[in-house]
């Protein structure tokens, strides 16, 4: 059984990574969530969500267990209501979900799931924020009208663009309710948040939504998670996780003038259930490919012009996602995570421009989170891909 600790991190979140990975052997593997879980950190909740769909696509997948005694209703409407819960049993809902006693409360947690995301399919977004943090999920393997949000879906269709604008005003108001002068700043950020999002989105919709061979993915999940921050410096160590992100912050910490005592941040993270970066680029398994030649296939990925569909090639128009994802944090001085296959890398752009000066090409580079190598770190394999920005705000 993998078991769900109270408060997680990004750090927890890679050693039940390992977990799994070492679970093949069993004949099944449960998942153990609690009903009181507490993110703590920049990605946390993200990386949670990804352990989640990771431990769903074992071939010995067992099934969902809630809480570590009976949970009464009000209980699995919190884990429901918290979001984890509501992903964690809509992919699960086939294996079964139970109390931990073994008792069946998938027509409990139905009524609760449905009530979570009425006010999302309805654009109800203050009823469906979570305080300053929402969260947008898709579920591909349900029903147009059930699983694929209008706000950036019409009848099953990703909408345009400049559509994606609507996306970008909730996440700013919903986000920075409580501040209205960074509410204010940070909607100066509109344009190029709405091309964070659409192109990154835009790529789960196209690639992740199929394996890497073709076949459909089902169950399937999509989501677009966002959460302001406003921290006191001498706070931010505690919501680091990485080496990549400590040396971020304190470049961060700075930059802004000492009278400041609260540095505010925007985190924004886009995951599928997919084949991951490399696999999908490559057309081949992860068994088949090294760690260096995962890295070169994912460092393609970025490239402007390429595509990650193997039967396209370099095609002239296709593939500029996610260069222009690292155009728009290079401008604003972000940061970038991606967790996909076995790799966990980071791109700090205050640290290292996207161009080094105006006529040189762009340096693609990625960084292992730990040991800042460009020669990644083996980590045990991830299912999808994880994308992480954060988007300060520098005075």
């Amino acid at each position: 059984m993998i078991s769900v600790s109270s408060e997680i991190t990004t750090s927890k979140v890679e050693e039940l990574l390992s977990e799994v990975a070492q679970s093949s052997a069993k004949q099944y593997v449960d998942l153990k969530l609690p009903v009181n879980l507490k993110p703590i950190g920049f990605g946390a909740f993200a990386s949670l969500i990804q352990l989640i769909i990771t431990w769903r696509r074992l071939e010995n997948c067992g099934k969902l267990i809630v809480g570590s005694k009976e949970v009464s209703d009000d209980e699995i409407e919190d884990i429901s209501r918290n979001f984890y819960g509501l992903i964690a049993s809509v992919i699960s809902w086939g294996q079964g979900v139970t109390n931990f006693n073994g008792v069946d409360i998938k027509h409990t947690i139905r009524k609760y799931n449905a009530a979570t995301m009425a006010p999302l399919l309805q654009s109800r977004f203050d009823e469906a924020s979570r305080g300053d943090s929402i969260l947008f999920p898709f579920f591909d393997h349900l029903d147009v009208k059930s699983g694929l949000l209008p706000i950036v879906y019409n009848k099953g269709e990703l909408r345009p663009q400049e559509e994606f604008e609507n996306l970008s005003d909730v996440l700013i108001d919903i986000t920075t309710k409580n501040n209205k002068s960074i509410k204010e700043e940070f909607q100066n950020l509109e344009q190029e948040l709405t091309g964070i999002l659409y192109e990154s989105f835009d790529n789960t919709n196209k690639w992740a939504r199929h394996s890497f061979t073709g076949k459909i993915l089902n169950p399937s999940v999509r989501g677009i998670y966002s959460r302001f921050y406003k921290l006191e410096n001498k706070n931010i160590p505690a919501y680091t996780n990485s080496n990549g992100l400590a040396k971020y912050f304190s470049e961060i910490s700075l930059r802004n003038s000492s009278k400041y005592r609260f540095i505010t941040f925007l985190e924004v993270s886009i995951f599928d259930s997919g084949s991951g970066l490399a696999q999908r680029y490559s057309g081949k398994g992860l068994s088949e490919m090294s760690l260096e030649q995962e890295y070169k296939f994912l460092i393609d990925c970025l490239m402007k012009h390429k595509t990650s569909h193997k039967e396209l090639g370099v095609v002239k128009g296709r593939g500029i996602g996610l260069h222009t994802i690292m155009e728009l944090l290079d401008k604003k001085k972000g940061y970038l995570r991606i967790r996909s296959g076995r790799m966990s890398l980071y791109r700090d752009f205050l640290k290292f421009p996207f161009y080094i000066s105006p006529n040189d090409p762009p340096n693609y580079a990625l960084l292992d989170i730990d040991s800042d190598s460009s020669k990644p770190v083996l980590r045990a394999k991830t299912e999808g891909t994880l994308i992480t920005i954060i988007i300060p705000q520098i005075k």
